[in-house]
């Protein structure tokens, strides 16, 4: 099972039989100041049929989750990972989740200029990170 900081291990097991094809990714900033809905669909394959892994995916709930057009139970979400079953040889996965914007850089963060009363989204877009503003396959090997 992942943990916060995905192992060196998880990470050769996981990219060992996951190959990701393309990313769309839709972040709907116009809700509120702690929260924005971070859309992402991924295709990608996998060379072992039947394989289990994750995807990660940090932030306050899942909205909803698909894999090849069925439901995926996020019943046990803890807040990191969203868990992967009965891959096939070709996958599409579409997750919603509510992700919180950042205080500390880490994800997207944002502001309000105290001057000009405009708010202001950032993010540096680090590896280790990015998981915190859309899911996504974290592959720091």
């Amino acid at each position: 099972m992942p943990g916060i900081n995905i192992s060196r291990a998880e990470a050769a097991e996981r990219s060992s039989h996951l190959s990701i094809k393309h990313y769309e990714v839709l972040l709907d900033v116009s809700g509120g100041a702690e929260s924005f809905i971070a859309t992402t669909k991924v295709s990608f394959d996998c060379n072992k049929v039947g394989y289990e892994s994750f995807i990660d995916a940090v932030g306050k709930k899942i909205i909803s989750a698909t894999l090849n057009g069925q439901s995926v139970d996020v019943s046990n979400y803890d807040g990191e990972s969203v868990f992967l079953k009965n891959l096939q040889a070709s996958n599409e996965l579409v997750i919603e989740i509510e992700a919180i914007y950042s205080k500390s850089g880490e994800g997207l963060q944002r502001s309000v200029d105290p001057v000009d009363n405009e708010v202001y989204l950032y993010s540096q877009g680090e590896t280790a990170f990015i998981r915190n503003m859309y899911p996504c396959f974290d592959q720091p090997d």
